[in-house]
């Protein structure tokens, strides 16, 4: 598949980003009222335990965001994802550079660039804005509010990151996706091109066993 024409999709975590961006607000709101650390102490333990199943680590990441996020208005929320998005933007430890010149002249070339992404939606676009990353479709997870508390509305991860790429009219066929990460094997495995970057060894391995065909960045 040559991807001349087709969507060119990125993943935001890992990809364009070295870390994870939304860990990084929840590490924010938790220093900002660590009363709420030892409620979430449960949530955080499942995380860490179920790293390598998609299910379960999403199950607990929503757990532990809905507990960071009490006391948190919508609009408190909003500033606290522009800024910190911003923030990370201006961070070379957490730009991978050369993907973000590689989204540009793929999008210069008349790619129709999309970002796929569990992060929040205002977190990410924040940081997308600060790197100048020009894209046509942010794909993302978005919250909702009860009151002051906020907590996961949409969890774009997984099965629901695939379903939300289709819903949306993109083509994955005709697609070249950029992931890190195994969590994304059900939108990989309706990709046209398949492109791993920095992939872990296990992430690896793991896509290795899957049968897809794939390219590796940077070439091992």
């Amino acid at each position: 598949m040559s991807g001349d024409l087709g969507d060119a999709v990125f993943d935001l975590d890992g990809v364009l980003t070295t870390k994870d961006t939304f860990t990084a607000l929840l590490a924010v709101r938790l220093r900002q009222a660590p009363w709420l650390i030892l409620p979430a102490l449960p949530g955080v333990v499942a995380w860490a335990v179920s790293r390598h199943d998609v299910r379960g680590n999403a199950r607990a990441a929503r757990a532990i965001a809905a507990i960071a996020l009490r006391g948190v208005p919508e609009a408190r929320y909003a500033v606290l994802a522009e800024r910190l998005g911003a923030r990370l933007a201006g961070d070379r430890g957490w730009v991978r550079a050369e993907l973000v010149e590689r989204m540009r002249s793929l999008r210069a070339s008349g790619r129709r660039v999309v970002v796929a992404t569990a992060t929040e939606r205002r977190l990410a676009a924040a940081f997308l804005a600060g790197i100048g990353a020009e894209h046509d479709l942010l794909i993302a997870s978005e919250l909702r509010w009860d009151g002051v508390d906020g907590a996961f509305a949409l969890h774009r991860r997984g099965d629901a990151k695939r379903d939300a790429l289709l819903a949306a009219g993109v083509d994955l066929g005709a697609a070249t996706f950029f992931t890190d990460s195994f969590d994304d094997h059900a939108t990989a495995a309706l990709a046209g091109e398949l492109v791993l970057v920095h992939p872990s060894d296990r992430a690896l391995r793991s896509y290795g066993a899957s049968g897809l065909a794939f390219t590796v960045h940077p070439p091992r």
